[in-house]
């Protein structure tokens, strides 16, 4: 009887093994969301910081969506950021070199309910011939999980500019470890009740 209890917590160590090697059926994925209320962009031009826009000839505005994208690994998904637009009466944006620097708060959520917060910067630069531009993000770590966050559009000092969330890694939760856990309690409860019995 000792032995069957025993190999019966040895196969459920190793089911709890086997499955902990091998990934669940359903993609992992992550969930990010922007924090609007603690995000903000500003506009300079040649440097020198513009008042709303008006002496500037471009002003930029959030668009402030509700609502988390989720990602997994290889998925890209695109969020809404910003409108840039050009003020009546300037000849136009692309007379002066304009950048625009945009302080983005967003967290980032795992399945189990984990999240983190983070904050980033992107620099966007119109150039003379009204080309905008963003620089390079470095990707994410989050709980082993690798999340690359890029910008692009509002070509030209007008339009919408997006954010792109892209899951270049995204690791599936170890849901079995509980189940690991729960046939090495086994085998202990096991081991007690034979020090009882003996």
């Amino acid at each position: 009887m000792k032995k069957k209890f025993f190999k019966i917590g040895l196969l459920g160590l190793a089911l709890a093994t086997g499955l902990m090697a091998t990934p669940p059926a359903d993609a992992a994925t992550i969930g990010f969301d922007i924090d609007w209320t603690n995000s903000s962009v500003a506009v300079t031009k040649n440097g020198r910081a513009c008042a709303a826009g008006i002496d500037c000839g471009v002003i930029a505005t959030l668009i402030r969506n509700d609502g988390a994208i989720r990602v997994g690994t290889g998925d890209s998904e695109q969020v809404d950021l910003l409108t840039l637009e050009s003020i009546p009466g300037f000849r136009e944006p692309n007379r002066g070199a304009y950048t625009i620097s945009v302080n983005l708060a967003f967290s980032l959520a795992q399945s189990n309910g984990e999240t983190r917060n983070f904050t980033t910067t992107a620099i966007g630069t119109l150039n003379q011939r009204g080309a905008l531009s963003w620089t390079t993000m470095e990707p994410i770590l989050f709980n082993g999980s690798e999340v690359a966050l890029s910008f692009g559009g509002g070509q030209g000092g007008q339009g919408v500019a997006q954010a792109t969330v892209t899951g270049i890694n995204v690791v599936p939760l170890p849901a079995s470890a509980l189940l690991l856990g729960a046939g090495v309690g086994g085998l202990a409860l096991l081991r007690r009740r034979k020090r009882r019995t003996a």
